[in-house]
């Protein structure tokens, strides 16, 4: 009789659960000790990952790399999450928002927190900056909240959700097709015949 296969799993998986129920910072934003421990298992756990492949420095400088990249889409799901203030959005940016009144009429300026992705150029000759942040003006563009998507040097758009989706879609497509080019950057380059 055979024995069944066995099935690897995680390391320190109770570690990695227990890290998710402690409250890793205080209200104010500073690191519990409790938070402090799970942060120092995570860094042990990707530095223990990283040398398990076959060149675990490039993988460490990945991880490095990524995490700017994710760090916006982090922040961006944890203040969507918050409980709103009165007379604001869940996503207002604490002190960020400005009234107005004209006359009569009374309004809310309400404002996001902005997002940027900054560019490279491989050289260190230039950037290019993406900032995207939601915004909500009745006085300018409705009652909808929009988001406002502009580049380091102002130019932008603002998106409603039509319009949001439709970039975003775009955004994928480009996306694609940047791993698509570097895909091709690999290729070598054809021998010219001799004359």
């Amino acid at each position: 009789m055979s024995k069944p296969p066995t099935t690897a799993t995680a390391p320190s998986t109770h570690a990695d659960q227990r890290d998710l129920d402690v409250a890793a910072f205080t209200p104010d934003g500073q690191l519990t000790p409790e938070g402090e421990l799970a942060f120092d298992r995570l860094t042990a756990r990707l530095i223990a990952e990283a040398g398990k492949t076959a060149d675990p420095q490039n993988t460490l400088a990945r991880i490095a790399k990524i995490l700017p990249a994710i760090a916006p889409q982090a922040i961006a799901k944890v203040i969507g999450q918050r409980e709103a203030t009165p007379g604001h959005y869940p996503w207002c940016r604490p002190g960020g928002c400005a009234t107005h009144q004209d006359g009569d009429r009374t309004w809310t300026e309400h404002d996001g927190n902005s997002y940027s992705t900054l560019l490279e150029d491989f050289a260190g000759n230039g950037t290019l900056e993406f900032v995207a942040q939601l915004t909500q003006d009745d006085s300018f563009h409705g009652a909808a909240p929009v988001v406002h998507l502009y580049d380091g040097g102002g130019d932008g758009v603002f998106l409603d959700t039509p319009a949001l989706d439709d970039t975003i879609t775009r955004l994928d497509g480009l996306v694609s097709l940047l791993r698509v080019l570097r895909q091709q950057m690999a290729a070598d380059l054809a021998e010219v015949a001799a004359c």
